[in-house]
């Protein structure tokens, strides 16, 4: 009984220290996936964010918001200018097809 209390003790000590360790390592990974956030905020790009949206791409865009603040809004205003004549041309377009009807 002495031996087999001593093994059992002996086999929970090495799977406390396995334990440990995994613990030690998750805690790095996640630490690894919280820098490479904020490298990829300080440069502009959104990890959260899906880049497949016209909004996501237009307005944060990489290229965009590495600028200046001015070359920023002019940005953001020339892609509402673009996004206001596709509106318009799409209705005019459905009032031309309405007439023709």
């Amino acid at each position: 009984e002495k031996i087999a209390a001593e093994r059992a003790k002996v086999e929970m000590e090495a799977a406390a220290r396995k334990a440990k360790e995994e613990m030690k390592n998750a805690e790095e990974d996640i630490a690894t996936v919280e820098k490479a956030k904020k490298k990829a905020r300080v440069k502009g790009e959104s990890i959260s964010s899906p880049a497949t949206t016209p909004e996501s791409n237009s307005i944060k865009d990489p290229k965009i918001s590495k600028g200046s603040a001015k070359d920023k809004t002019k940005a953001k205003k020339k892609v509402k200018k673009v996004i206001k004549k596709r509106v318009k041309n799409s209705k005019s377009a459905d009032k031309e097809s309405v007439e023709a009807e």
